[in-house]
């Protein structure tokens, strides 16, 4: 080994040794040279691009919730985080402008499928809680009832058009649930999803059934002396 190494020193003039060197010299000094390239305005640049690719991924594609409540274990539990696609059933333009709470004017959205029995879903609540609180509240349920479903619960089973629906095994409530959470009601309807161009019947003791939607809608629900009154008007029906 030692004649190989004289041998090699002889023959090119150099150690191996100060070789290794100068090549592990080369290799720092083109990775020093090549880093000592990027400027301040690269790395704005590269920032700025990666800003308005996630501002493009919010507003139009998707969006992140955590997990409040216990209503949907054991599908998701309380502190999960999810990603939810904006683009399952339609796409568009945002119905408020951005970052802000105020209606975009611009607003339209092209469906191209329909939601479909068992989807989970995040809506918007509607009526009353956008005026008890600042920002609309969001909730994550599974879809049973579509629009002309007739929906009832019989001793805690869902029916629907008086076929049994049963709940998926991990759509089952948990057992470790608090106790003061109770989100079954054994009994319930029959009531019919209404879908769009339906009338339906408005009394004061179905309006707690529909308030929500009208408020929604943006009519002014009152009830005088018995009778429903949208926006100052006496009505007996409504068209969805």
């Amino acid at each position: 080994m030692k004649n190989f190494l004289a041998g090699w020193k002889d023959t090119h003039g150099i150690s191996l040794r100060s070789l290794l060197w100068r090549d592990e010299y080369a290799v720092g000094g083109e990775t020093q040279s090549s880093l000592s390239h990027i400027s301040v305005r690269d790395i704005l640049q590269a920032l700025g691009a990666a800003l308005a690719v996630a501002v493009v991924l919010k507003v139009f594609f998707v969006e992140m919730y955590a997990i409040p409540t216990p209503s949907m274990e054991n599908t998701l539990r309380v502190g999960d985080c999810i990603v939810v696609s904006k683009v399952a059933y339609s796409f568009g333009l945002p119905a408020k402008i951005p970052f802000t709470q105020i209606e975009n004017p611009l607003y339209v959205r092209w469906h191209y499928k329909a939601i479909d029995r068992g989807d989970v879903v995040v809506f918007d609540f509607p009526g009353e809680a956008e005026r008890t609180f600042r920002q609309p509240q969001h909730y994550i349920k599974r879809v049973v009832g579509l629009p002309g479903d007739r929906l009832q619960v019989k001793h805690g089973i869902v029916y629907v058009n008086r076929d049994r629906q049963d709940i998926p095994d991990e759509g089952a409530s948990a057992k470790n649930a608090p106790t003061y959470i109770n989100m079954k009601r054994k009994f319930l309807g029959p009531i019919t999803v209404p879908k769009s161009g339906e009338d339906i019947t408005l009394s004061a003791k179905n309006l707690h059934l529909w308030e929500a939607l009208l408020l929604h809608e943006g009519n002014i629900v009152e009830t005088v002396d018995g009778v429903v009154h949208l926006n100052g008007e006496a009505v007996k029906k409504y068209t969805v």
